[in-house]
């Protein structure tokens, strides 16, 4: 679980091809399973514009909201990576 604390907007042009990418930094809490670790750890998650405003239409709402984030691995250039596929609301 996650508690989300602040986002922000990301934005650039792959000089290889010209293309336009936009992206969010979702910046959580996460509860630590680390015994050395008293509290939070941070984690900053990557999210698509469209995953994000499907659950978060008004992104005002997100601040402290509990969440699961839903990573898949993909192929970016012969490189495999994390990304996120989806986010739960936790009620």
């Amino acid at each position: 679980m996650y508690i989300v604390k602040g986002f922000k907007k990301n934005s650039g042009v792959i000089k290889a091809t010209g293309k336009k990418w936009e992206n969010y930094s979702l910046f959580c809490l996460k509860e630590s399973k680390d015994d050395s670790v008293t509290g939070y750890e941070v984690h900053t998650a990557k999210v698509s514009p469209s995953i994000l405003q499907e659950v978060f239409p008004n992104s005002s709402a997100m601040i402290d909201s509990k969440i699961n984030i839903n990573y898949g691995v993909r192929t970016f250039g012969g490189v495999e990576k994390l990304v996120v596929e989806s986010i739960d609301i936790i009620k």
